[in-house]
């Protein structure tokens, strides 16, 4: 008996037993369901089970149900709608001199790389600091975030709208300056953070960058351009700023271009003037100093230099090499 008891109190007897037990709960459990055959699966779940499941859970089921029902209604009430405007541009492509005598073909193949430099253009900050300093959009209080109002906000217009649908404005007051102790409401946070002017403008770039969106128009060389706001009329500006200030910069950066080539070109010319000038003037003077006319008694018989018949070697710069340097100059200054 000591040791029936001895084994009925280890450890390694009382897991075989709950084991043992929990094999056997399926099986026993599917024993009392009258609704199902002999023949039917163990594993088999019927109309029945998921009935008796609803039933015994409803009011679980109906809270959660309701619970997001009032979380989507709270969420859209107190959402401020976002409105897009969109315009499109279209770039030209940019063919070397080398291509542009090459057939249709060629000219039409498209250019990748480009199109996607253009949109990092579109999407660069030099652009949407234009477009703010264009626009004033810094000092636009309809220019905000479109990560939607805080909480405290929410509670704030959702308690107004309360208060409006059912009179309620003996206790508007009290509840409001609750409202205002209690949630963080956005003036003031505005009110006990001021900001620099730098700060303001990174502020205003990020806000601009998130409403913006440029996407390529398939394979072409057009592109959409696209911004959210919560003002249709400010969407729709800022768009057609946008595509002004891409256009805009494109001449920029082209007449900056322009301009830096023939100031370029203008040195190379006073350059090369000067050496033209230089070199005809060594010339001149080479010719003034020396005297090219031959006398019968200078030249031998065979009609050849007394230099070059003796085959003595001259190193000394000639009038001709002369000449041909300032008429090379001169052709590169024309």
């Amino acid at each position: 008996m000591a040791m029936l008891l001895d084994r009925c109190s280890s450890p390694l007897f009382l897991l075989q037993i709950w084991i043992e037990a929990m094999l056997d709960r399926p099986s026993a459990a599917i024993a009392h369901k009258p609704w199902l055959g002999a023949d039917a699966p163990q594993d088999f779940i019927s109309l029945a089970d998921v009935v008796s499941f609803a039933r015994q859970y409803l009011f679980s089921i109906l809270a959660f149900v309701v619970a997001g029902i009032v979380c989507a209604t709270f969420y859209f009430a107190t959402s401020d709608p976002i409105y897009s405007a969109r315009t499109q541009i279209l770039i030209e492509p940019k063919i070397p001199r080398n291509l542009q005598q090459q057939p249709a073909e060629v000219n039409l193949s498209l250019d990748t790389a480009q199109v996607e430099s253009q949109l990092a253009v579109l999407r660069s900050q030099k652009i949407a600091m234009m477009v703010i300093d264009d626009l004033g959009l810094m000092d636009n209080p309809t220019f905000g975030d479109l990560d939607g109002p805080t909480i405290g906000e929410r509670f704030r217009r959702a308690w107004m709208s309360i208060v409006d649908a059912g009179g309620f404005h003996a206790g508007n007051a009290a509840l409001t300056d609750f409202f205002h102790r209690v949630l963080p409401w956005p003036d003031r946070m505005e009110a006990n953070s001021p900001q620099l002017e730098s700060e303001r403008r990174r502020h205003a770039v990020e806000m601009f960058i998130d409403g913006l969106d440029v996407q390529r128009v398939g394979v072409s060389y057009a592109m959409d351009i696209t911004f959210q706001s919560q003002d249709p009329a400010l969407a729709a500006r800022i768009a057609n700023a946008t595509a002004e200030a891409f256009v805009r910069e494109q001449v920029q950066t082209t007449t900056a271009t322009a301009s830096e080539g023939i100031a370029w070109l203008e040195r190379r010319m006073r350059e090369v003037g000067d050496q033209m000038n230089r070199a005809t003037r060594v010339a001149q003077q080479f010719r003034a100093k020396h005297d090219y006319s031959i006398g019968q008694d200078e030249t031998s018989v065979a009609g050849q230099d007394p230099a070059l018949s003796e085959g003595k070697p001259t190193n000394q710069i000639t009038l001709e090499q002369l000449e041909v340097t300032a008429d090379t100059y001169r052709k590169m200054y024309e």
